[in-house]
């Protein structure tokens, strides 16, 4: 069992650090072609492989972008307005940053992320493009697909495979094991700066 909690674990960092390598620039240029629009570095702006945080506004080392791992003991955040994590993002109770990769926590909450976000509770999620795997899931002005037991969406386009299911615009307004809306025509706007 552990073996392969090793294995897991080692998958989703080379994951992560893929997404991270993807997106790595010089520091005038933004990527090109990203799933997430990242703004232009600018020479202020520092970026780290590593990051550990403790609490919003309270202690994070060190300040700017991570390109790779960051650490919340117990909750990640970002420290500017404009920062992210190209990686992946783990924190033992909250996760608050802007993410172009996988996001793992109890409770994952914030504005601009693309990839997956796993935890108990995935709430408060906007303009987000990809996977939700939790107990409660919900996002707004997104595109993506969700798996828990109670899901909800608001004006976003995606597929829902819950016990229930609410989307607004969806196939029905509240259905059981599934719903989906692909229809949606709003903007999902994944961008860093949105936060």
């Amino acid at each position: 069992m552990l073996r392969k909690a090793i294995v897991l674990g080692v998958s989703l960092v080379s994951v992560s650090l893929a997404f991270a390598a993807e997106t790595t620039t010089t520091n005038t240029q933004a990527p090109v072609k990203a799933a997430v629009a990242v703004p232009a570095q600018q020479s202020e702006v520092s970026t780290s492989p590593l990051k550990i945080s403790v609490w919003p506004g309270v202690w994070s080392w060190p300040s700017g972008n991570v390109y790779g791992v960051s650490f919340g003991f117990p909750a990640s955040y970002t420290n500017d307005k404009n920062g992210y994590t190209a990686g992946l993002d783990m924190a033992i109770l909250l996760s608050q940053t802007c993410t172009k990769g996988a996001r793992i926590s109890m409770i994952n909450m914030g504005k601009g992320s693309a990839g997956a976000q796993i935890a108990l509770a995935n709430a408060r999620i906007t303009n987000f493009k990809g996977m939700q795997v939790g107990i409660y899931n919900e996002y707004k002005n997104s595109e993506g697909f969700q798996l828990g037991i109670v899901n909800r969406a608001e004006k976003s386009k995606g597929v829902q495979f819950g016990l229930v299911n609410f989307m607004k615009d969806g196939f029905f307004p509240v259905f059981p094991l599934f719903n989906f809306n692909c229809k949606y025509d709003g903007k999902c706007n994944v961008d860093a700066s949105t936060k």
